[in-house]
C-alpha cells in the first residue's frame, strides 16, 4: 500500500504470530485482502504476518 494507507486486522490471530513489542505504529503488517470497509475507506485483511519491520519513520510517543 501507499503511504497514507490504511488496513484493519484481527488482533487476536496477530498477537500470536508476532512478538508484542511490534503491535505499535509504523510496524508493517503483511496479509491477504478480504475486504474493505468503504465506510472508513479501509481494508480488511486476512492472513496477517509481522517480521519486525518498520516504514522508517519515528514514533509520536514513548513505549
Amino acid at each position: 500500500m501507499s503511504e497514507g494507507g490504511f488496513a484493519v486486522t484481527a488482533y487476536e490471530p496477530l498477537r500470536f504470530r508476532a512478538a508484542s513489542s511490534w503491535m505499535y505504529p509504523h510496524y508493517l503488517t503483511g496479509g491477504k485482502v478480504q475486504g474493505r470497509n468503504a465506510v472508513n475507506c479501509r481494508l480488511i485483511l486476512d492472513d496477517c504476518t509481522m517480521s519486525g519491520e518498520t516504514d522508517g519513520r519515528e514514533m509520536d510517543f514513548q513505549i
